[in-house]
């Protein structure tokens, strides 16, 4: 059976959240993150979905997404943003499939648009980074050398603003939320076999500091079907200590 099959998506607008869910949300995101809840709240409610990944049979909280639409325009054509943010997975169900599922349930629920449609994420960890460069066929940025890419540069000074280092082409740190070493720390084992550890070490090396490095996916045909056949692949894996 694949694994996301016992999971369920909810997506909520951040008012109709209660209390016990927010708590629920946070006390997950602590196992990988020092954040301060008041900024926690705040960030949350500047989303315009939430989406909670549930066990269908306990309905114990697995997993968060916060989801923002940008729309924009760039040399002329319009451009619609997914940004994603407070990506949080339980340990036991990272790497099954399940963020591209809520990608692609994102796209079908506000996809229909003219706009050219892109994934935008700050990636603080390997792990993040390997998501987007590691099921996608295209993405940027891929590698430390390669070329400049004009609308990524447009849509990192536009959203990331005055947190966004234009320099060292990374968001600078936030004070209140920052990863905990051991999920920011990219073991030597990761740096020697995966060539998505190695390119991450090499775009944000202030990583351990707190820097995060912004990904954007271009969501086109080509990408999607590729980004579904991973989620798959991935998905169909024997899960593992899940009963």
């Amino acid at each position: 059976m694949l694994p996301f099959v016992g999971v369920s998506l909810e997506f909520h607008t951040p008012h109709t959240l209660g209390a016990r869910e927010r708590a629920e949300c946070l006390a997950l995101a602590d196992t990988v993150l020092h954040v301060d809840r008041d900024w926690f709240e705040a960030n949350f409610d500047r989303y315009d979905e939430v989406i909670l990944y549930k066990r269908r049979r306990t309905g114990a909280l697995i997993g968060v997404t916060g989801l923002r639409l940008i729309d924009t325009e760039h040399e002329g054509d319009g451009v619609r943003l997914f940004y994603t943010g407070s990506v949080v997975l339980h340990p036991e169900w990272r790497g099954r499939g399940l963020v591209p599922w809520a990608g692609l349930r994102a796209i079908a629920r506000h996809g229909t648009t003219a706009r050219r449609l892109y994934w935008l994420m700050e990636t603080d960890s390997w792990r993040a980074y390997a998501l987007a460069a590691g099921n996608t066929r295209d993405c940027w940025p891929r590698d430390a050398a390669g070329a400049p890419n004009p609308l990524y540069d447009h849509v990192c000074k536009s959203v990331y603003r005055d947190e966004w280092d234009a320099e060292r082409r990374v968001c600078r740190p936030i004070a209140q939320r920052r990863l905990r070493p051991e999920v920011a720390h990219i073991p030597p084992a990761a740096r020697a076999s995966n060539r998505h550890a190695r390119a991450y070490a090499a775009l944000n090396p202030g990583h351990a500091e707190g820097d995060a490095l912004p990904v954007l996916v271009p969501l086109d045909a080509d990408n999607i079907a590729h980004f579904a056949w991973r989620m798959c692949l991935h998905a169909a894996r024997p899960a593992r200590g899940r009963r």
